[in-house]
């Protein structure tokens, strides 16, 4: 056997990689380094050169469980447009494990002394952080993405009622996804497959790993201590997976770009303390050709054309073969769902739906198979994306992502009610993910590291973040010549915004907008229907305009003031963290209410939204500090800061009396009155001297309303849980009376 090693990349014989500060000496006899880090062999990679496997990682190449992703194209049907995506999870994974040691190497300045000085469990750690690299898509379902999606378009293909779950042998993370459809992610599947794979399992065992460990650290959840401090290398803003599947897919659709993993050496760690990653201002610059690159795939890859609509047309099928196959049997749909993860690649899943067409079509009929590879496609025959929506079909379209088969069915139905020669219809709704950017940047200051948000220290993420943001898009797809059965109503000149929206289009175009926004209302009234627990849903985007219209609507009503923003954009996401967590009654869907570090992502990417559509404003502004450690206490010494305004735009507003927020949920107005009245007096007292802060006369005088508001204000509003807001006086008189 021999033991590759590179002394320059930083590998030493037998135990690999050990960092400048351990200062135990590694006691060879007591370290069993056939099972922790003896290199065995080299697989050399496009991408990454020669990549080093232990004994261990070349047995789970050689198992059946992984052999699967052999046959899963990691770019799904990309490669119709782009010849040669034809490279697959199998050695994307491979890849992963690479760049995951990398980082750990990479960040070991960083980890705990202990940690450090205890060599064994060094190793230990960096053994564990490979595996589970390598194991991040173990439990990958075939077709790419596209059997994820049709699980999250159609979640009534998972649904399994708590009896006949009772009657089925299975793990309770499978049986939470049975149960609650909604939450399904294919990261589940790995986890739990990782751990009932009885190969995976003796592996793990020969080299004292357990394997509850390494599923959960594959998939980013906590785990046991130490390896829980690497969850953010596996996945989060900067990993293994995302470093990786850039760098491997732009390669492949001929678009590669420069980019070193050097240049992150010793400029990542996890800040002290806490088990949150950070960078180096230093290495800045590699991490933004990193979101520049999947800015650019998206736009020139992700939105083909064919690979959309093939993709669609796949979901569909899906769709009608899962339930031709399942529906009417519970313990065989469990099983066919958890197969398609366990078993299934793309050849495998595509015969069964070729035999599914040949069973179900008459032989006239072009089956799924043959529109698909010939290039005979459904055609797009209307289609939004979201540099020509208005602000309000934005907002409808967020919504009826939330329930999407839902929405399909009733654009469906409305779209054939008003067209005659028009089938196959297919509701496409595309809202990429947009970056969380929870990591930290870390700059030297005077006494001490000090850092910021990456959001707000890289002026590529915003950008990024924007650009992610604007990617919304609604296509319509069918075949047929469709026709209007009736001629469309003129619509009258009102000052209605929904009215305004439909007055800008015409044709299918108009149609399909109206359509939207009718299924988005059907979908508003059902969240509001409080469920069996007595609570109500209401999507993030609604949430956040109700507050803010509450809140406008206070201050108007109750302080007689006008032009109304709330100060400081963490105040705000301060106030509104607490307001959710008093919710016994209302629900916000897809935000995290047991952990708080979620759920203050989920309202800065909503307010961003926001703002981007249109419905909020914001407005970043310098504010003069004369060195006063300021706001969220990441800032750094400067003698300014920026302030973040948020404030509703006029559409914002016309949307919430449009869209009838106010009678669906007005719990939110009645508790947001209640909150502010606690403050009204510091309110009008901020209000009198408002000027001083938006036009000081002196740097001095802006300096000492900031100091003022942070060291009397602040603490006050703080304390009561209110909203931090500056307004201006509608009738003086009434601030002289209170002042």
């Amino acid at each position: 056997m021999h033991s590759w090693f590179l002394d320059a990349e930083g590998y030493l014989p037998q135990i690999g990689y050990v960092h400048n500060n351990v200062t135990e000496a590694v006691n060879m006899k007591n370290l069993n380094t056939d099972t922790l880090l003896s290199f065995s062999t080299i697989i050399p990679d496009p991408i990454w050169g020669n990549i080093p496997l232990t004994e261990a990682e070349e047995k789970i190449l050689s198992t059946q469980g992984f052999n699967r992703l052999r046959d899963i194209k990691q770019m799904g049907f990309t490669y119709l447009s782009f010849p040669g995506a034809n490279h697959t999870r199998f050695e994307h994974s491979i890849g992963t494990m690479y760049v995951a040691d990398r980082l750990f190497l990479f960040a070991s300045h960083s980890f705990p002394d202990e940690l450090l000085k205890n060599t064994f469990q060094y190793l230990r750690c960096r053994v564990a952080i490979r595996i589970a690299a390598l194991l991040h898509d173990f439990g990958h379902p075939p077709f790419s993405h596209a059997v994820e999606s049709a699980f999250k378009k159609h979640p009534d293909l998972l649904a399994v009622s708590e009896d006949d779950l009772a009657k089925l042998e299975l793990s309770d993370e499978l049986k939470f996804i049975f149960e609650n459809p909604s939450k399904y992610s294919h990261e589940i599947f790995t986890k739990v497959l990782i751990e009932e794979d009885e190969e995976i399992r003796a592996i793990l065992k020969e080299i004292g790993l357990h394997v509850a460990d390494i599923s959960r650290l594959a998939v980013g959840e906590s785990c046991s201590e130490p390896f829980d401090l690497f969850r953010e290398l596996i996945s989060g803003d900067f990993d293994a997976d995302r470093i990786d599947y850039l760098l491997r897919d732009n390669y492949y659709t001929g678009q590669p770009f420069r980019f070193s993993l050097e240049d992150f050496k010793e400029r990542i760690g996890f800040r002290r303390g806490r088990k949150t990653l950070y960078v180096r201002h230093e290495a800045l610059p590699s991490f933004n050709s990193l979101l520049l690159a999947r800015d650019r795939i998206i736009r020139t890859v992700h939105r083909d054309r064919k690979d959309r609509i093939v993709t669609q047309m796949t979901i569909e099928k899906l769709n009608e073969f899962l339930r031709a196959k399942s529906d009417s049997n519970p313990k065989q749909k469990v099983k066919l769902i958890i197969e398609i993860h366990q078993r299934y690649g793309d050849h495998t899943l595509t015969n069964e739906l070729a035999n599914f067409e040949a069973e179900t079509n008459s032989k006239d009929e072009r089956i799924l198979m043959q529109k698909i590879f010939p290039g005979k496609l459904v055609d797009e025959k209307a289609a939004f994306t979201f540099e020509h929506m208005n602000p309000l079909l934005c907002a409808c379209t967020h919504v009826i992502n939330v329930n999407l088969g839902y929405a399909s069915n009733l654009i469906c139905a409305r779209i054939k009610s008003l067209y005659r020669n028009f089938d196959d219809l297919i509701v496409h709704v595309s809202v990429p993910p947009i970056p969380k950017y929870t990591a930290h940047v870390e700059y030297d200051g005077p006494e001490g590291p000090e850092y910021a948000y990456l959001s707000s220290a890289s002026f590529v993420s915003r950008g990024i973040l924007g650009d992610a943001i604007s990617n919304l898009a609604v296509y319509l797809y069918g075949t047929g010549k469709p026709e209007r059965i009736e001629p469309a109503e003129e619509i009258p000149l009102a000052e209605d915004e929904i009215a305004f929206c439909l007055r800008e289009l015409k044709g299918l175009k108009r149609d399909l907008a109206e359509a939207i926004i009718d299924a988005s209302m059907h979908i508003r009234e059902d969240l509001a229907r409080p469920g069996s627990k007595g609570r109500k849903k209401i999507v993030g985007i609604d949430f956040l305009l109700s507050v803010m219209d509450a809140l406008e609507n206070h201050v108007k009503i109750k302080l007689d003031g006008t032009n109304i923003c709330t100060y400081g954009g963490e105040y705000l996401i301060d106030f509104l963290v607490n307001f959710i967590r008093k919710q016994k009654h209302l629900a916000i869907v897809g935000y995290n209410d047991n952990r708080e570090r979620d759920i203050r992502s989920a309202l800065y990417l909503d307010i961003q939204k926001l703002i981007y559509m249109g419905l909020m404003e914001g407005r970043r502004r310098p504010a003069y500090i004369a060195g006063l450690k300021f706001d969220i206490g990441m800032t750094r010494h400067h003698l300014y800061t920026t302030v973040h305004d948020r404030s509703m735009s006029i559409r914002g507003r016309s949307y919430v009396r449009c869209m009838k927020l106010q009678q669906l949920y007005p719990e939110i107005w009645s508790q947001v009155s209640t909150v502010q009245d606690s403050t009204k007096n510091q309110l009008l007292e901020i209000s009198s001297r408002f000027q001083e802060f938006v036009n000081p006369k002196t740097l001095q005088e802006h300096g000492n309303f900031l100091k003022w508001l942070e060291a009397d204000m602040i603490p006050k509003f703080k304390e009561k849980e209110a909203c931090l807001l500056i307004f201006e006086p509608m009738a003086e008189k009434m601030i002289i009376q209170h002042a």
